[in-house]
């Protein structure tokens, strides 16, 4: 799930009819809002009629109920519960095409970040008490995690024979937090086009994905410090872009004074503690979603390899000390809007 440096429409969004200049009516923004996957989910639309908002509003609604249902990581019912349960016991399920092929690409991914962004490592996920509504210390035993990472669980060891899944190692438990919403957000952009909408962001909690202009302008989009309400800096998406965000802020518990996030390194166990958020811009909302959970976790030296290895060409990390480090792609891109205490700026080209 994502939380760090939310990002934040700041375009003013308002239903109302905007004023009229001689006969012809000024296009008008729609917006609906709904929970899903723990967040708040917004679409905002732009210059659509009536009927394309209403028919948008409700396949946009249903299927991310649906795909909330089907992928919630602890709660029984679901598909993932059932792939889990199949995978615990050393059983096939049968799965449809679609599945399959989220799950490949998953896995693709996966390797592409040198297993840094691991679907496959819910069991260190619930031990850390993050498949629950609440979360509370203490942290648990080094025993337990090491126990887990000895297992190592990957998306490599799911195999499909046909139509039905499997794997050979038991450990593997899929969460699919670091991916669950770049897949949600693309299907509903391409919902938007097949009703022909052109021009609409669909923000699940500040990662989204964008189509067309607002009006005679680019969207903006505001990224938010990670101990500010205020934007640190703007971006402007192009049609199709997609923004996403990683970081270390709201889920997470306190114990003893030390606080820890729900993003765990599958290297250690713990939770990651290279940086305070990655922030990522890709035409695929699925590579932005994986490549920001990869870069929050991977060392400062280790991100342009494991970025280029995933087809990302544009990032920003703000790291634990609050400098950032970005590529000259994504500083063509962004414009800082923080003027006082300025934070150092290290610029990698990838």
């Amino acid at each position: 799930m994502r939380t760090a440096a939310t990002l934040l429409l700041i375009s003013t969004i308002i239903t109302s009819t905007l004023t009229l200049i001689g006969c012809q009516p000024q296009p008008k923004i729609y917006q609906d809002q709904f929970l899903a996957f723990g967040t708040v989910v917004s679409i905002s639309i732009w210059d659509a009629t009536p009927a394309q908002n209403s028919k948008a509003s409700r396949i946009i609604r249903d299927e991310f109920q649906a795909m909330h249902n089907e992928w919630h990581a602890w709660k029984k019912g679901g598909l993932l519960h059932d792939i889990n349960q199949a995978i615990a016991t050393e059983e096939s399920l049968a799965i449809t095409p679609e599945v399959k092929k989220l799950l490949q690409k998953s896995a693709e991914l996966s390797r592409n970040s040198n297993y840094l962004f691991n679907p496959a490592i819910g069991n260190l996920v619930a031990l850390w008490g993050f498949h629950s509504e609440e979360w509370s210390g203490p942290p648990p035993s080094q025993n337990l995690i090491n126990a887990l990472i000895k297992s190592t669980p990957n998306l490599d060891q799911i195999e499909f024979k046909q139509s039905r899944l499997y794997s050979n190692n038991k450990a593997v438990k899929i969460d699919l937090g670091g991916i669950a919403k770049g897949y949600a957000v693309a299907r509903a952009i391409t919902q938007l086009k097949k009703i022909g909408i052109k021009n609409g962001i669909v923000n699940t909690g500040g990662d989204l994905q964008a189509i067309g202009v607002r009006g005679e302008r680019a969207w903006s989009i505001g990224i938010r410090a990670p101990d500010s309400d205020k934007p640190l800096a703007l971006l402007h998406p192009n049609d199709g872009e997609a923004i996403f965000t990683s970081g270390d802020y709201e889920r997470m518990f306190s114990y003893q004074g030390e606080r820890y996030h729900h993003i765990i390194d599958p290297r250690t166990g713990w939770p990651s503690n290279s940086a305070h958020s990655a922030t990522v811009i890709h035409s695929d909302a699925m590579v932005a979603d994986a490549a920001a959970t990869a870069l929050l976790i991977a060392a400062p030296e280790q991100r342009r390899k494991i970025a280029t290895k995933m087809g990302v060409t544009q990032f920003l990390v703000i790291e634990k000390d609050h400098s950032y480090q970005l590529t000259e792609e994504m500083r063509q891109r962004v414009e800082f809007t923080q003027t006082e205490n300025p934070i150092k700026v290290t610029i990698k080209v990838i």
